[in-house]
């Protein structure tokens, strides 16, 4: 599939998977150019050189990359308002063909930060993405701590079933 050019990114190449939506690693750093870190964000990479965002997301996207899981970080997705927003994971069930939309809540216990992932789960929800149907969700709070076990259960669960 031919994918546009843009300044000094040229001849990617896009993958595509029969019957979904899977995009290519080029095309997904190409908009994660685009979106951009902050210059002043901590730089966060998980084991295989990904830039992610928290120490959480380091830990989800190393259990993620220790699965026979395709796993794309902050990959776009336009919502039913035409909204794009970037999920913190889109994921493959290979087996099904089905991908997940996997939302981390890391500050849980945030009530400003809650208050605007409310907003946001509601529109995924309103856009079609309904917990444990094709979105994946996970929590922790500053005493209670991302547990990996739950993690692994929800990869078993949704990911490998």
């Amino acid at each position: 599939v031919n994918v546009p050019e843009k300044e000094d990114m040229k001849n990617l190449t896009f993958w595509v998977w029969p019957e979904s939506l899977w995009a290519p690693i080029s095309f997904t750093k190409t908009y994660l150019d685009e979106k951009g870190f902050d210059e002043n964000d901590p730089e966060y990479f998980s084991l295989k050189g990904e830039r992610v965002r928290s120490k959480s997301e380091i830990i989800l996207m190393d259990i993620f990359d220790s699965y026979p899981v395709p796993c794309k970080y902050e990959f776009p997705l336009e919502l039913f308002n035409g909204k794009i927003i970037h999920p913190d994971f889109t994921l493959l069930n290979v087996r099904e063909r089905k991908e997940y939309r996997w939302e981390h809540l890391g500050r849980a216990d945030d009530p400003s930060y809650m208050k605007y992932n409310v907003g946001r789960l509601n529109d995924l929800i309103r856009s079609g993405y309904y917990p444990g149907v094709n979105l994946i969700l996970s929590f922790e709070t500053s005493d209670r701590p991302l547990d990996v076990r739950v993690v692994h259960n929800l990869i078993n669960e949704y990911l490998l079933s």
